[in-house]
């Protein structure tokens, strides 16, 4: 698996000093338009589009981008691994790469991908957001030829069972650690009921903070990342500062998504990881959440 150490967070470091016009050699990619389920959750359900690219189209696709420095790759969808062979040629063309999946489908034996599993709450909640593949995700974990992350997004149907998630998912053999987001929900629509409220979210990240200092480097999230989530800090990471806008963020069809890879949800109620990681990193000096997330290009 590919070193992901101190040179390489400089050389993002020096990238994101310099402005939000370089895209800091990072892309996100929508490996495919089609999911085999339909999760109350998901911002991409609103997309409409049905087309993808060829595998020839990804090649050349793929090859500009690498030409440009991108260097770090997470695909998403849709479901990722509806299209492996999409992923297959990427990970010869870059050496840092993440999926995001639903577990309904097997792990690839990649060892030089991280994987993240997309597991929203205990059985119970789950199952209300996601439906009935509980198990089959669980199973999926468990014959897995290596170790994933599982993920968490946060709302208002699974927020009792953060603790219980956390006990149940780390005793597993192969969950590596877990990470948290909070749903954010879109800017279209009016009341949202899966949506958290800032008193809710307030003691949510107390909550999370409290559950860092049990389980340690096993929830990749700091108390100085955490704190960003608080409604008086939200707009340090998001919003017009918001470090993904300088990601480039492709569609199925290779076309750039604006303003970037969750299009039109509410920007300024974002509760996704990646702004508040790198926020934390690079604002807030966060040298224990760089530690965590090199440890994650390091196979253990």
């Amino acid at each position: 698996m590919p070193y992901f150490g101190i040179p390489t967070f400089a050389t993002l470091l020096v990238h994101y000093r310099l402005g939000h016009s370089m895209s800091l050699g990072v892309a996100i990619i929508d490996t495919t338009c089609r999911c085999n389920l339909s999760c109350s959750v998901c911002y991409y359900k609103r997309h409409k589009s049905t087309k993808e690219l060829s595998l020839s189209e990804w090649k050349i696709k793929l090859l500009e981008l690498k030409k440009k420095g991108t260097a770090f790759v997470t695909w998403t969808g849709g479901e990722p691994l509806l299209r492996p062979e999409v992923i297959e040629l990427g990970r010869r063309i870059f050496p840092f790469n993440t999926v995001f999946t639903n577990g309904t489908n097997p792990i690839p034996d990649w060892q030089d991908v991280v994987f993240y599993v997309s597991i929203d709450g205990t059985k119970t909640s789950y199952e209300k957001i996601r439906g009935k593949q509980y198990e089959t995700v669980k199973s999926t974990i468990r014959n897995s030829s290596q170790p994933v992350i599982v993920t968490m997004v946060i709302n208002k149907v699974n927020k009792k069972c953060i603790e219980n998630y956390l006990d149940e998912w780390l005793k597993e053999p192969n969950v590596r650690a877990v990470a948290f987001s909070f749903y954010t929900g879109s800017e279209t629509t009016g009341y949202d009921e899966l949506l958290l409220r800032d008193g809710e979210l307030q003691k949510i990240v107390e909550r999370l903070k409290k559950a860092k200092r049990k389980y340690g480097e096993s929830l990749i999230m700091t108390e100085k990342m955490a704190d960003l989530f608080l409604p008086q800090n939200r707009l340090r990471a998001v919003g017009l500062r918001c470090v993904v806008k300088s990601f480039t963020c492709l569609d199925a069809e290779g076309k750039n998504k604006l303003p970037c890879s969750m299009t039109n949800s509410n920007c300024e109620r974002c509760g996704q990881f990646i702004p508040y990681a790198f926020t934390s990193i690079f604002q807030r000096g966060d040298i224990e959440l760089v530690n965590l997330v090199r440890k994650l290009w390091i196979r253990v």
